[in-house]
């Protein structure tokens, strides 16, 4: 399953983008799209551990620009492609500064933004066996295998440690799978 977060303060703009990521789901690969209103409340999910596998930011949002958010973004995660998806080419050079994948111009021409994201998918599945990733009620949560020290169990809970810390995964909903 890959989760795509789409962030942009424009409501209708987010639902056009799930309308084509819903094309790349019926050719069926497993994705699901998270929408956010600001940027506050996608860092907000990062803060607390989640991670997206693609991040969609339009670049004129308030509180936080999609700059700004990337740029947070990128303190709990320097890799996820990020696309910002804008009406003006005037900010295109500071997506050099958050690494952004790419900077993608309003109206978005579905073609084009759909062979993106399947490239982006495509790198993403032949890196996978690269991470750990595991699901539970708060998201999708993926750990490099060079970054584990190791694996406790006890009972129902299982320990990741690892270079950033611990990760705890509890109960029967856990969901994991190794790559």
């Amino acid at each position: 399953m890959f989760y795509i977060a789409l962030c942009d303060d424009e409501w209708q703009a987010v639902e056009i983008l799930t309308g084509y990521l819903s094309e790349i789901k019926r050719s069926g690969l497993q994705l699901e799209s998270v929408p956010f209103l600001n940027g506050r409340e996608l860092v907000h999910q990062y803060e607390r551990g989640r991670k997206f596998d693609i991040i969609i930011l339009d670049m004129l949002m308030k509180p936080l620009n999609g700059i700004e958010t990337a740029r947070l973004i990128r303190k709990y995660d320097s890799e996820v492609p990020i696309l910002i998806v804008t009406g003006t080419v005037e900010y295109a050079m500071d997506g050099y500064q958050v690494n952004a994948y790419r900077y993608i111009l309003k109206p978005v021409d579905k073609a084009y933004f759909l062979q993106e994201i399947r490239t982006i998918l495509t790198s993403i599945a032949r890196l996978q066996n690269k991470y750990f990733s595991f699901t539970n009620e708060k998201g999708l949560f993926k750990i490099k295998t060079t970054d584990i020290y190791y694996f406790e169990s006890n009972m129902r809970t299982l320990s990741v440690r690892h270079l950033g810390g611990k990760q705890l995964l509890r109960g029967k909903s856990v969901r994991w799978r190794s790559h």
